[in-house]
């Protein structure tokens, strides 16, 4: 049977500024922080933070140092601040609410359960710590002109614990007032920048709800996880839950009536809110009433006892603590986690991988150990190691997947012939039809001696067509000609273009034939290729030897997979053509504005458009909408032919296909819906995503790629298991113990972990109303149908529940309206689905979730006819400005390797010098201390010299080793090849490992890690140079080389 998740009742951290007369108002008018300390002493308010504690602050708040806070002074009367402040104008504080769920606070207040407020109290503590020492910061003047944003790791923070909602029902939750001040390493207070902390409202909430579940699992309770990291406890009725919530359901009435009137919600700059969590935030301000406190909290109890009597509700028993729980190790939870991450981002935040963490695995470890395991997993590096805890992280397997399709591009530079000679190359493009930066990659491309080389041009430069030159001189030296690209449209329409076989990237993967002869592969839309496809298909062209031609802008977006190969590779030395003339665009007014936003002047080429009118501004995104759908439906039936229609959402895209469709057949431009097909698409989900039973609902579908009939797959009575390519409909999900129950089309059920079923497809089934002359398109290939993923059809006739649809070529297709489809309309596009397509008019709902990128793609399709339709003009040049473009492992390195470089000259000057053991034994082994207590201060001063100057000299051997060699190389790799080099020519094991222990590399790990590393690199150099000589390897000796090397 299905199982059911109840919503989640209530935000876990909200946050909401104060000026400091709002706060003593609380205090000292309503009370309202303040009015339930009078009872038991576990809600009395706390000092928190080590700002606190500087001022000597502990214990329970005091309403006079409270109030000299919010004034900006200590509690001795003293300003703290340098600069006299405007209490009326500044920040006071800010209020950071952690809320129970309302299980829990039935469990704690209404049955009396002291464990559980102590959890709640714990948990909010653990939150707020993790708050203090990440993501407190100050801006603080450097130097003259340089402002900078400094961590200070201090709060000063009043938590006050309530226990009732404004309508009196049990709602356990803390204030954490926070004063606007921080302490700086140099004593000085400055104002609490509190922007990282909003930017982590959701991590902080998670940490919170994770804690506080943990905690209650040690002492017996059970959890049920519910959507976004919350959960209530097992067992407790939802229609009590419910009665108990006359709150929550104020907030969804106004919410209600907000959608329902398509209300603009705004924030305090004037900006629309979209987001759910921050709405919900804005009902609860817009529909809350003063609180009650003349009720005691012996009467609130009692009369909440008498309302579950009333209302016939049960209250389950209160468990005693567990002996034992099982849970998955923090080690198996990050190794997840961080699966998840880098399957779609190269280099990624360290909080993403927390999150999931929290989301998919909540109450199993607690937060810091999940925090250490992150900071201390092999797999992670830490890219930005002069920030707090390190913020941006990527993998061992990412800088090795990048470091080798480097590599196998530079391998061959220089190893083909040319196709032909520069008189042969020249004379192909001198007929006039090609502009200058055509002719030049036309040339160079002909006349390359390397076998991989990219073409990076403007979107609309022609690439194709100057790619046909190159063909036509390849088919002519013998070279079979095949086309590729990353989306299946994307390599039909260059196919036709060429007039050459052309097949997606993947499924040229998977092709085993060898195919004869010598090989040119042309790549259309290079940037959309993901760093593991990339790797792939150029370890594939080696093995073949093929050429490859990349084509694509790296100024466009990027791939839904991890990496930016095309951007690394150019940066590596591949050979590139430049083509920066857009031939597309038809007017001087947009030629001019797509040639701003190419080059990321943003403001300049939003200017452009604007005063060209390009942008249609209205007063909401819902008469944005409005405005599209109208223009779109009053054009001739020729003209909305042409016309490609754009957002930035899927969910945008669908919202908007329902109102043009209504529209349409309003004005009697589309056919009454005849009947409906069941659509299918994508979920998109990360294969660790896939893996847990809680992202699936009731009526996904899956599909196995592989037959799962011998691997744990748990088969029903006739002894099926899981089918190659099938469909099977979820019919049950059991997040305890993970796992689902599908039916097939034979209608018998299969139970089956998702995580152990992991190359398969998931999709969400929508019923698509369908009309004569609806536009609908394949989301997915299929070879034996001739179905294109992409590929757009128009519904010609309707019988029965047989539709018969015609796409573009004429070619028809009969769909069964009664069993699966992979469909779904095609009235609009996304811009990143639509990255490669030309329109005569381009029409963008642009008022929301729109990048740098994205603007660029969107605005550069057009030819003639342009709108943006928008209702802020100010918000959209902020959502331009930013960028979301794949970032590169190599990107960060050189900045890398000077903060190690740094950190190590840093610690030469502080450390011991490293001794020769050729000429005397290792500190390790000398009984005498180094520093005995008889040693002269200046002959300590003379041995310090000594150090650095001996440190000195095996860091510059280090580095003239590192600057001999391929700058690929990085990390451990560089370290090996560098132990390599030191120990043929000198033979010295014991200098490599002096070297390697001062080199930059090691300095990253601690004094106890850059032992074991130093030993692990030097063996490996030496036992490969054993092996290259015929040497057998002699075992280490047990003293550990480089130990006395202690930097």
């Amino acid at each position: 049977m299905e199982a059911t998740f109840p919503a989640a009742r209530s935000i876990m951290l909200s946050l909401s500024n104060l000026k400091a007369a709002q706060a003593e108002t609380y205090y000292q008018a309503d009370d309202y922080y303040t009015n339930e300390a009078s009872g038991a002493a576990e809600f009395h308010p706390q000092w928190f933070g080590s700002g606190a504690t500087a001022l000597g602050l502990t214990g329970d708040v005091a309403g006079n140092d409270f109030r000299s806070l919010l004034q900006g002074h200590g509690p001795d009367g003293q300003a703290l601040f340098q600069r006299q402040v405007d209490v009326e104008k500044r920040r006071g504080a800010t209020d950071y609410t952690f809320s129970a769920p309302k299980s829990v606070s039935v469990a704690a207040l209404v049955q009396q359960d002291k464990r559980v407020l102590q959890a709640h109290h714990q948990a909010v503590k653990t939150a707020l710590s993790v708050l203090e020492d990440r993501y407190v910061e100050a801006r603080i003047t450097i130097a003259p002109g340089d402002r900078q944003r400094v961590n200070t790791g201090n709060i000063i923070s009043a938590l006050f614990p309530h226990q009732t909602s404004r309508e009196l029902d049990p709602q356990l939750h803390t204030h954490c007032v926070t004063i606007n001040a921080t302490q700086a390493p140099d004593g000085r207070w400055f104002s609490f920048s509190n922007e990282s902390v909003i930017r982590q409202q959701k991590l902080l909430g998670e940490v919170y709800q994770n804690e506080l579940a943990y905690e209650l699992r040690q002492v017996g309770y059970d959890i049920q996880p519910l959507a976004n990291g919350q959960f209530e406890l097992a067992g407790y009725d939802p229609e009590m839950l419910d009665g108990f919530s006359k709150r929550r359901q104020q907030i969804e009435a106004v919410m209600a009536r907000w959608q329902q009137e398509r209300e603009v919600i705004k924030d305090g700059e004037g900006q629309p809110v979209t987001d759910t969590a921050a709405r919900r935030e804005a009902a609860n301000l817009r529909s809350r009433q003063r609180k009650c406190h003349d009720i005691g909290l012996e009467e609130l109890t009692q009369a909440w006892a008498e309302q579950v009597q009333q209302e016939g509700w049960t209250l389950p028993g209160i468990p005693s603590a567990l002996e034992h729980l099982s849970s998955p190790s923090a080690q198996e939870i990050i190794g997840n986690s961080v699966q998840h991450c880098e399957e779609r981002r190269a280099i990624f935040p360290r909080e993403a991988v927390e999150r999931f963490a929290l989301e998919h695995h909540l109450g199993d470890r607690p937060f810091a150990e999940i925090a250490v395991t992150v900071a201390g997993s092999d797999n992670l590096i830490r890219l930005e190691p002069g920030l707090p805890m390190g913020s941006l992280l990527t993998t061992q397997r990412a800088i090795a997947l990048e470091q080798d399709t480097i590599q196998l591009m530079q391998e061959g530079q220089g190893q083909v012939l040319p196709l032909a000679t520069s008189w042969q190359a020249a004379r192909l493009v001198d007929d006039g039809n090609f502009n200058a930066g055509q002719q030049l990659a036309v040339q160079q491309t002909l006349t390359s001696l390397d076998p991989v080389i990219g073409w990076q041009g403007v979107a609309g430069a022609g690439k194709t067509y100057a790619l046909s030159a190159v063909k036509q001189q390849a088919e002519q030296s013998g070279y079979q000609v095949k086309g590729l690209a990353p989306s299946a449209e994307a390599a039909s329409e260059l196919g036709k273009s060429l007039q050459i076989e052309a097949a997606t990237v993947a499924s040229h993967l998977l092709t085993l034939r060898q195919e004869r002869g010598p090989q040119l592969w042309m790549v259309d839309e290079a940037s959309l290729l993901g760093m593991k496809t990339a790797h792939d298909l150029l370890a594939k062209a080696q093995q073949q030897q093929a050429r490859v031609i990349l084509v694509g802008d790296t100024r466009q977006l990027s791939a839904v997979e991890a990496g930016h190969p095309f951007k690394s590779l150019q940066a590596a030395g591949m050979a590139t053509s430049y083509l920066d003339e857009s031939r597309r665009q038809q007017t001087r007014s947009l030629q001019q504005a797509v040639r701003h936003l190419a080059a990321g002047e943003i403001d300049l080429g939003i200017d452009e458009l604007m005063a060209n009118g390009n942008i249609t501004l209205a007063a909401t995104p819902a008469a944005s909408e409005a405005r599209l759908v109208e223009t779109y439906c009053q054009l001739p039936p020729e003209e909305r032919d042409q016309t490609l229609i754009l957002t930035s959402t899927r969910a945008a895209r669908q919202r908007l296909t329902q109102a043009l469709r209504h529209q349409l057949q309003y004005d009697g431009e589309l056919a009454a819906n005849q009947l409906q097909i069941m659509g299918m698409t994508s979920k998109h989900l990360t294969v660790a995503e896939a893996g847990y039973a809680s992202h699936y609902k009731i009526g996904d579908v899956v599909v196995p790629l592989y037959g799962y009939r011998q691997k744990g797959i748990q088969a029903d009575s006739t002894g099926a298991g899981l089918s190659p390519r099938q469909r099977y409909e979820v019919v049950d999900i059991q997040r305890e113990p993970n796992t689902l129950t599908v039916r097939g089309k034979d209608g018998q059920g299969v139970t089956f972990d998702p995580a152990k079923c992991v190359k398969k497809l998931v999709y969400q089934p929508m019923r698509l109303d369908v009309a004569v002359g609806d536009r609908l398109r394949w989301t997915r290939n299929d070879r034996q149908q001739q179905h294109r993923n992409g590929q757009e059809l128009t519904v010609a006739a309707i019988d029965g529940t047989q539709v018969t649809a015609v796409d573009p070529s004429g070619q028809r297709y009969e769909i069964d309206a009664q069993v699966w489809q992979y469909l779904d309309y095609a009235w609009g596009n996304t811009i990143h689905s639509a990255q490669g397509k030309t329109a005569d008019r381009v029409m963008v709902l642009a008022y929301d979730n729109i990048d740098q990128e994205s603007l660029y793609v969107a605005c550069s399709r057009v030819k003639h006819h342009l709108s943006l339709y928008t209702d802020s003009l100010e918000h959209l040049r902020q959502q331009a400005h930013c960028s979301r473009s794949q970032k590169n492992v190599t990107d960060y390195l050189r900045d890398l390797r000077a903060q190690w470089a740094t950190s190590a000259t840093a610690t030469a000057t502080q450390s011991p010098a490293p001794q020769s053991t050729a000429s005397q034994p290792s500190r390790a082994a000398d009984p005498t201390p180094v520093t005995a207590s008889g040693e002269s201060s200046a002959a300590a001063e003379k041995r310090k010299s000594e150090v650095r100057k001996q440190a000195e000299e095996y860091r510059r051997i280090w580095c003239a080793c590192r600057d001999r060699l391929p700058t690929t190389l990085t990390g451990e790799a560089l370290d090996q090849a560098i132990s390599q080099r030191v120990l043929a020519k000198t033979g010295d094991v014991d200098m490599v490992a002096h070297v390697i222990m001062c080199g930059l590399n090691s300095q990253q790990y601690s004094q106890s890690e850059r032992q074991v590393y130093v030993e692990r690199v030097v063996y490996a150099a030496r036992d490969e140079l054993h092996r290259q000589s015929g040497q057998r390897a002699r075992p280490p000796r047990a003293r550990s080389r480089g130990a006395e090397l202690e930097l």
